[in-house]
């Protein structure tokens, strides 16, 4: 690890902090699966409040596998967060509703600075 990857990741952190909004990440710890109806329901989900970036408005975005996404809004989660943001957890910010539909990770070298999330109502 290099000084900047002890670095950068906490400077995210307090940007994010400063300019930032409160937000409540919804994730389910627990899934149960019927193999009748193939549906898969959760059990039990956790509530964590973080701050996030404040979300921005995007329709397209190229994603790190060169491939692009399409999603209604976006924000930031610091990698040093007390959570780590999955492909189907829901973040509620200021009374709206998302679910994530993807997640970036942006690193810098082993570390991860922040996680780039899509987001749909």
């Amino acid at each position: 690890m290099t000084k900047l990857d002890n670095t950068l990741p906490s400077k995210v952190t307090s940007i994010i902090s400063t300019y930032g909004v409160s937000a409540v990440i919804l994730q389910f710890t627990s899934y149960t699966y019927d193999p009748t109806s193939g549906a898969l329901a959760s059990d039990s989900e956790t509530s964590t409040t973080i701050t996030v970036a404040p979300i921005s408005s995007k329709t397209e975005f190229m994603g790190s596998d060169s491939t692009t996404r399409n999603f209604e809004a976006s924000t930031y989660i610091s990698g040093e967060s007390a959570v780590t943001p999955k492909t189907g957890d829901r973040l509620v910010v200021s009374g709206s509703d998302y679910k994530i539909v993807s997640v970036d990770v942006l690193r810098c070298g082993d570390s991860v600075a922040a996680y780039e999330v899509g987001l749909r109502k």
